[in-house]
C-alpha cells in the first residue's frame, strides 16, 4: 500500500465556508477516482498545538494507482482551482505499508 499524507496551511482570509468547499471537494474526489482505497481528511483539532490547519491521508493499492491519482483530471482541476489559490504552505509525504 502507498500512503499519501498532506498537511495544509491556509493563507490569510480563508473562511469556514471556503474550508467546507475544500472538504466537499475531497469528498467528491473520493467518489470519482477509483484508485483511492481510503481517504481521510479534515481540519486540525488543535489538541496538541497547531502546526497545520488541515490534513489529508489517502491510501492506494500500489504506486501505479498513486500516480494515476496525481494526474487524474478531477484531482488536478481541484488542486488548480480550489486548493492552490488558498494554501500558504504545505507538507506531503508518501510511505509504503
Amino acid at each position: 500500500m502507498i500512503n499519501h499524507v498532506v498537511l495544509l496551511n491556509w493563507g490569510p482570509g480563508v473562511t469556514e465556508k471556503t474550508i467546507l468547499t475544500v472538504t466537499n471537494g475531497f469528498v467528491n474526489l473520493a467518489k470519482v477516482i477509483d484508485e483511492i482505497r481510503s481517504y481521510s481528511f479534515g481540519p486540525n483539532l488543535n489538541l496538541e498545538g497547531s502546526n497545520y490547519h488541515y490534513a489529508l491521508v489517502a491510501t492506494f493499492e500500489n504506486m501505479k494507482d498513486f500516480n494515476t491519482y496525481t494526474v487524474h483530471p478531477a484531482h488536478t482541476h481541484f488542486m488548480d482551482t480550489i486548493t492552490s489559490p488558498i494554501v500558504a504552505s504545505y507538507g506531503a509525504v508518501q510511505y509504503s505499508s
